[in-house]
Formats: C-alpha cells, structure tokens, sequence
C-alpha cells in the first residue's frame, strides 16, 4: 500500500489533469486487445487499471471481479457488434457492473457504457449516457466524466485538488 502522506500523482490525459484513479475494465475476450490497448493508455498516465487479466490462478474469479468494481472509482464496460451478440458470462459481469454502480447517488457516475464501433448498446446498458471510443474527444470526455463525479463525491469546485490515498498498485 502507497504511503498516504506522499504527495499525489497527477496524471494528463487529453489536456486535463486527473489523480490516481482506479478503474475497472470490463470487456469480452473478442475485445480484450481493445481493452489491453486502454490499460496502456491509462497506466501510462498513472491511471490504475483492473482487468480480468490481474486474476491469479486459484483465485475465485467471481468473488475477485467484484471485489474490483466495488473498489474501483469508475467501471468501463467496452462493448462491440460482436461482444454485444454473444451469450457468455460477459452479460453477467454487465449486471455485476452495474449491481457495483448502485450504491451511488442517482446523480452519481460509476459504470460507463464505451462504444468501440457503431453497436447497439445492450438493454441494461441503454439509460446510461456511453462514450464513442472512435470519437475524437472520447478520452477527454471520460476525463471529463471523472472530474465531474470527483467534484460531486468531495465536494471539490477546484478539480484536480482532491486529497485521496492510492490503494491500489
């Protein structure tokens, strides 16, 4: 665990400043190199990211994958023509996502929809605003997404300036 005296990363990320955040990644293995692509970017950025890939052999996928999205600030599903039409467990970890999300205020922003082509957005997924991935400013909207939901949660009007202890690695 980081030391939370240490002063706080800040990160850049399409112009804007953001802290270390924690998010989540979920998408279906037909995405996973989308997503691995994603997990670069953010990291890069000092962004910390969970993936079904930091599951460990032995470890109880179920218990860990929602453990991660009740932990992390944000939940990225990615969704695609192809994961969109598939029955797998993915819908399941869709439910879960959102089951994560539902402890938040109404107004709050936890799980966010990112289209990575022209898909229908799945059922569940339909009242939730999604970002368009191949869209020019899509990084700078989940940024933006990110500052405002960090306003809301501490109360902050002077974004990035948010005192917060790193947890994860």
């Amino acid at each position: 665990m980081d030391d939370p005296q240490a002063p706080m990363k800040m990160i850049q990320l399409a112009g804007k400043m953001a802290p270390n955040l924690r998010v989540a990644i979920l998408a279906h293995e037909i995405d996973r190199t989308e997503a691995r692509k994603l997990v670069q970017l953010f990291r890069k950025n000092a962004i910390l990211c969970w993936t079904e890939d930091e599951l460990l052999p032995g470890q109880d996928w179920r218990l860990e994958t929602e453990r991660a999205y009740r932990e992390a600030d944000f939940i990225l599903v990615l969704i695609s023509k192809k994961s969109v039409q598939l029955e797998s467990v993915y819908q399941k970890h869709i439910k879960t996502a959102l089951e994560a999300g539902s402890e938040k205020p109404e107004s709050g922003i936890k799980t966010i929809p990112v289209r990575l082509d022209e898909c229908n957005i799945p059922f569940v997924l339909r009242e939730i605003y999604s970002v368009n991935w191949w869209e020019k400013n899509a990084s700078l909207r989940l940024i933006l997404a990110w500052a405002k939901e960090w306003q809301r949660r501490y109360d902050a009007n002077d974004w990035p300036k948010i005192k917060y202890v790193v947890r994860w690695k």
